[in-house]
């Protein structure tokens, strides 16, 4: 029994390094009623000093204007939980306006790749190339009117299961809208099965001294 608060010590010591404090980042966009709709103004903390990619080529049927955030190493042995939010509201309320959210992450294939960097549309440029190196979510929110007055909206917590990715991203698509006050979080989870390894190596330990 006198061994049992050595095992809490050591499971501490070792387990405490694969909890990372969650990630926040954050990011904001204006979208205008043009045909086809502009970036008119936006940033974040995400890569490229929080720069919006445009993603639209003739092997995807969607586009989106996506910001990457550095997540963590790629890790298959644990997963990553997303949690997100921002403001919303129309830009110019006498035009009409739609907005769409999504988050992405990068695949083990992209990792493999060893760059320092996301998936930029130059790489995924090509048939069958998004899909190999992003995944991405279903919608969280549909407006096909953004409301002239500020909406506060919040989502998650959303599980990346499997493995833990390089890079998330934050997906925006309409027109008329201004995204303010947006902010994501991720945070790295280990799997229950890192844990119990973990655990035994402790014990495994202390029976050998």
């Amino acid at each position: 029994m006198r061994q049992l608060p050595a095992v809490g010590v050591i499971l501490a010591c070792v387990v405490a390094p694969a909890t990372a404090v969650p990630l926040v980042d954050d990011y904001d966009i204006a979208v205008d009623w043009s045909s086809p709709p502009s970036v008119v103004a936006g940033g974040g903390t995400g890569y490229n000093n929080g720069e919006w990619y445009y993603y639209y080529n003739q092997y995807s049927p969607t586009a989106w204007w996506c910001q990457w955030f550095d997540s963590a190493q790629y890790d298959p042995n644990t997963h990553t939980e997303l949690n997100l939010g921002f403001d919303l509201q129309v830009l110019d309320p006498a035009y009409d306006s739609y907005f769409e959210v999504v988050v992405n992450w990068t695949t083990p294939e992209w990792s493999a790749q060893g760059l320092d960097r996301p998936p930029l549309p130059a790489d995924v440029d090509g048939p069958g190339l998004e899909d190999l190196y992003i995944e991405r979510s279903t919608a969280f929110l549909h407006v096909t009117t953004v409301s002239a007055q500020r909406e506060v909206y919040s989502f998650g917590p959303y599980d990346i299961p499997n493995y833990s990715p390089e890079w998330v991203s934050i997906d925006v698509w309409g027109w008329n809208f201004e995204l303010t006050n947006g902010w994501i979080s991720h945070e790295v989870i280990p799997e229950p099965a890192t844990l119990s390894l973990l655990a035994l190596g402790g014990l495994a330990l202390l029976r050998r001294r």
